[in-house]
């Protein structure tokens, strides 16, 4: 996540970066944080149509981001982090904050192509 399809790896769920930074803490794959980044994913994002370029965006791209921060020396750091990002992120969702939410996810998604040059 930071947010959310049935495409790829991580049990099909398709949140890849909400996936790597449960798993590294240590989190089941039905978690309060994949679950509410899922919902969210289907709920808000796919009924957007205006959202789908940005979704498909994601699944390019995240993929990819998950695979270099992996290979960093610094992951442990960098998944702890995103793993606080995706927590902020549920907060907006639990309040309703939907349109926060994304513009939120938006920014750290940003951010993270940015570091690891992923366009």
């Amino acid at each position: 996540d930071v947010c959310s399809s049935d495409l790829g790896s991580s049990g099909g769920s398709g949140c890849f970066l909400t996936t790597a930074c449960v798993e590294h803490a240590g989190l089941a794959d039905d978690c309060y944080e994949l679950q509410t980044m899922r919902k969210f994913r289907d709920e808000y994002i796919r009924r957007a149509p205006e959202l789908q370029g940005l979704l498909t965006e994601y699944y390019r791209v995240a993929p990819l981001i998950v695979q270099r921060i992996k290979s960093q020396r610094d992951r442990d750091e960098v998944l702890s982090q995103l793993l606080i990002a995706v927590r902020k992120a549920v907060q907006f969702i639990e309040i309703g904050r939907n349109a926060e939410a994304l513009d939120f996810c938006k920014s750290e998604f940003s951010k993270l192509r940015q570091r690891y040059d992923c366009h």
